[in-house]
C-alpha cells in the first residue's frame, strides 16, 4: 500500500513539474503567435471598424449626439492640419471624451488605424 501512494505521489510532481516547466518555455508565446499569424495581416480599416466607427462613423465624419461630427477625417483641410504623429498620440493617449487606446492597441495596430484614417480624405473640390 505505502508503495503505491509513494508511486502516486511520486508521478503527480512529475507531472505538476513537466506541467509548470512548459508554462515557462514559451509555448504561450508561440500560441499567440499563432494567432496573430491565423488572423493575417493587420487591416487598419478593420481596426478601425472595430474601435473607432461607433462614434466616429464608417467614413469618419462622425456622429453630432456623440461630439464628433466637429471632426471630419474624410476633410481635406482636416487631414492637412494633422501630422500622422499627432493622429497617433490622440489614439494612444485620448482626447476630450475620447478613451485612450495604449496599451489595448499594438503599436502596428495604432499605424494601421492612422494609415486608414489618411484613407478617408476626399479630394478638395476646386
Amino acid at each position: 500500500m505505502k508503495d503505491h501512494v509513494f508511486a502516486f505521489y511520486s508521478v503527480s510532481f512529475v507531472l505538476i513539474i513537466a506541467m509548470s516547466m512548459m508554462g515557462c518555455t514559451g509555448s504561450q508565446t508561440s500560441a499567440l503567435s499563432g494567432q496573430q499569424a491565423s488572423r493575417g495581416p493587420i487591416n487598419g480599416q478593420q481596426l478601425f471598424e472595430e474601435n473607432c466607427a461607433s462614434c466616429h462613423g464608417l467614413s469618419g465624419q462622425g456622429h453630432p449626439a456623440m461630439g464628433t461630427s466637429m471632426f471630419h477625417f474624410n476633410d481635406a483641410k482636416w487631414q492637412q492640419m494633422r501630422t500622422d504623429e499627432q493622429i497617433r498620440n490622440t489614439i494612444l493617449h485620448g482626447r476630450g471624451s475620447m478613451p485612450a487606446f495604449q496599451g489595448a492597441l499594438s503599436e502596428q495596430e495604432v499605424n494601421a488605424i492612422v494609415a486608414h484614417v489618411r484613407t478617408l480624405a476626399t479630394v478638395e473640390k476646386e
